[in-house]
């Protein structure tokens, strides 16, 4: 974020040259431990040291949001100021929750792969969303999309839409 000012007299153009930094973060997949597969996820983040607060956005959307963050398939950049992180990343209740400690730099992003151990393989079970509601429906902010993420980073087989008036069709 950069604050300036300057002052325009009508009928004249001002230029205003905005010198930025290079943005801070990281850049996260999560895999299968046992296929390296990329896996969707939910991750939440905590600052170690220096402890800041953290506020990665309002709730309005699955890539970032108050301290949590979706994953899917493609690597995500999470921005965070530079200091020491927790990352915490879960694959519905097949993986095991992964804690992870990495730095981020001034200016830089950083790389992290997560790998996650299945550890409670619940074969022939089906994880099921009933009632998901999204932009379709008055006075809700989340869209389709996000919805779809946050699901299938839970582990969620199977999203059934809880839309008023509207047919909303989630797949593929």
């Amino acid at each position: 974020q950069i604050a300036t000012s300057t002052r325009v007299t009508a009928g004249q153009t001002e230029q205003v040259v905005l010198k930025t930094q290079p943005r801070t973060g990281v850049r996260i997949r999560v895999i299968d431990a046992a296929t390296s597969q990329p896996l969707p996820a939910r991750l939440s983040f905590d600052s170690i040291f220096p402890r800041v607060p953290l506020s990665l956005g309002p709730p309005l959307k699955a890539g970032c949001y108050m301290t949590t963050s979706y994953v899917g398939l493609e690597p995500r950049t999470v921005y965070l100021t530079a200091g020491k992180w927790l990352v915490k990343a879960v694959h519905g209740l097949d993986y095991k929750m992964e804690e992870v400690a990495f730095d981020t730099v001034a200016g830089e992003i950083a790389e992290l792969t997560i790998p996650l151990i299945r550890d409670n393989p619940t074969p022939g079970w089906q994880g099921l969303e009933i009632g998901a509601r999204t932009d379709a429906t008055s006075g809700v902010m989340t869209q389709l999309d996000d919805i779809v993420l946050m699901s299938a980073a839970e582990g969620l087989d199977w999203l059934v839409s809880g839309d008023f008036e509207r047919l909303t069709d989630p797949a593929p």
